[in-house]
C-alpha cells in the first residue's frame, strides 16, 4: 500500500512537471509573437522613410572560403548620388559581421540588433540605412545566398554571418560613410558577440583600418 502511494506521487509529480513545461513554452511562444508583431509594426512605420530608394539591382554573389556564397553590392541609381572619379575609389567596399566559432545568429536577437542600428528592411529584401529620404548610404545583406531577409520567417532565421557594403562612387561623402560603416558593424558585433571582418575576411584591426 506504501508503495503505490508512492508511484502515485511520483506519478503526480510528473504531471505536474509536464503541466510547467507546458506553460513555460506556451509562454515563450507568446512572447516571440509578441516581439515580432512589435518589430513588424515598427517596420511598417519606418518603411516608408525608403519609399524614394527603389534603385537597388540584382544581387551579384561570390564565393569566399567562410560562407559558400556571399552577396556583392546591388547597383544603387539614387539621383542625388556624386559620382567619384573610377579610379580613386572602388566600386564596392563591404565589413563582415560573423559569429564566432562558426556559430549562428538567430532571428528574433538579429532582427533587433540591426533595428537598434537604424536598419530599415527595404529594397531587395536587404536591410538599409539611410539619413535622409531616398539617400541610402549603407546596405546590409546576409552573407549566404541569397543575401535577402524573409520577415516572415525571421522566428525560424540562422545566419554565419553578415555583410554591411557602400558604394563610395556614388556617394556624396564617401570617408564619412566608410567610418559610419565600421561604427555600424562594430556596434552589431559587439551587440551579437561576434567579429568584425574586412572584405578579405581578415579580422578587423585598428592596424588594418589604418592601411
Amino acid at each position: 500500500m506504501q508503495l503505490e502511494r508512492i508511484y502515485w506521487l511520483i506519478g503526480l509529480v510528473i504531471v505536474f512537471i509536464g503541466i510547467a513545461i507546458i506553460c513555460l513554452i506556451i509562454k515563450q511562444l507568446r512572447h516571440q509573437k509578441e516581439r515580432y508583431a512589435t518589430y513588424g509594426a515598427r517596420y511598417r512605420a519606418d518603411k516608408e522613410f525608403l519609399v524614394a530608394d527603389s534603385g537597388i539591382g540584382a544581387t551579384r554573389i561570390i564565393k569566399n572560403r567562410y560562407s559558400p556564397e556571399v552577396p556583392s553590392s546591388p547597383t544603387l541609381t539614387n539621383t542625388d548620388f556624386t559620382p567619384a572619379t573610377p579610379p580613386v575609389l572602388p566600386k564596392t567596399m563591404c565589413f563582415y559581421v560573423r559569429a564566432k566559432n562558426h556559430e549562428q545568429f538567430f532571428g528574433y536577437d538579429l532582427l533587433q540588433a540591426i533595428l537598434n542600428q537604424g536598419f530599415v528592411h527595404g529594397s531587395g529584401d536587404f536591410f538599409h540605412y539611410a539619413e535622409q529620404v531616398g539617400h541610402t548610404i549603407i546596405s546590409l545583406a546576409n552573407a549566404a545566398a541569397p543575401g535577402t531577409f524573409n520577415l516572415d520567417q525571421m522566428g525560424a532565421f540562422t545566419t554565419q554571418g553578415l555583410c554591411l557594403f557602400i558604394q563610395p562612387q556614388r556617394l556624396v561623402k564617401p570617408l564619412a560613410a566608410f567610418d559610419l560603416m565600421v561604427h555600424k558593424a562594430t556596434l552589431l558585433a559587439e551587440e551579437l558577440r561576434g567579429i568584425v571582418e574586412d572584405e578579405h575576411h581578415h579580422l578587423l584591426t585598428a592596424e588594418r583600418l589604418n592601411e
